[in-house]
Formats: C-alpha cells, structure tokens, sequence
C-alpha cells in the first residue's frame, strides 16, 4: 500500500449554531438544526463536517446583558472555487435558522475571517 499526497486547495468553513435564542429562551429543536446544518455543509464540501461543542457569549440587544451559551461548531474544508459556487446554501441556511429560531444575527467563518448574517425580524414578531 502507498500513500498519496494531496495537494487539493481547501479552505476551512464553520458554522456557529446557538442553542439559545435572542431573549435567552432554549432553542428545543436545537439537535434538528445541529443535523440541518451538518447536511447543508456536507451538501457545499461533500464530505468532512464535523461538530463540536462550545460556548459562545453575546450581548442581548434589548438589555445589554451579557450571555452565555452553549453552541455548536460545525466545520467543513471546502475548495474555494466550490463554496463560491453554492454559498448562497450557506445564506439561505443562516437566514432560515435565524428568522426560525429568534436569533439576532447568525455567525459563519470562512478562511479565519468572522462574517455575521444579521436577521432581520418581520414587524410584529417576537419581541421577548
């Protein structure tokens, strides 16, 4: 048996995904969001997502009270050329998960550099 070296490009991709909404309720479905994610992301790399556990802090926009929570990573690596090409699976997903679950902003990192989906609530939703 011999081994081959890999010289495919890759990228890191991650995905932070709360288990906590923005008033600091429990998200109760967090497990079916962490397997949602965990899909959308092997859907754009096609293999390799991993989850991990952490916890995560943010301020509460109506209180300014800091919290913390549990959260979870789940990360892929990616050739640039093919997260270009289905980002907008990541958008959709983050959008959806945010809108879904009463987040303020929803957080994804590419490459080591931080980008936040802030959620845009319709008038006349949950005010906490």
């Amino acid at each position: 048996m011999s081994a081959t070296y890999s010289t495919r490009r890759v990228k890191r991709l991650t995905l932070y995904v709360p288990e906590r909404d923005r008033f600091d309720n429990p998200i109760t479905n967090a497990n079916y969001w962490v397997t949602e994610a965990i899909a959308m992301l092997t859907g754009i790399s096609g293999s390799g997502t991993t989850k991990l556990s952490g916890e995560g802090a943010w301020v509460i926009t109506q209180t300014g009270k800091l919290q913390r929570e549990p959260v979870n990573i789940i990360y892929t690596d990616v050739e640039p050329g093919v997260f270009n090409a289905k980002r907008n699976a990541l958008v959709a997903f983050m959008e959806r998960f945010g809108l879904t679950t009463s987040q303020d902003a929803v957080a994804a990192e590419y490459d080591g550099e931080m980008h936040f989906l802030k959620i845009n609530h319709p008038p006349g939703a949950k005010t906490g």
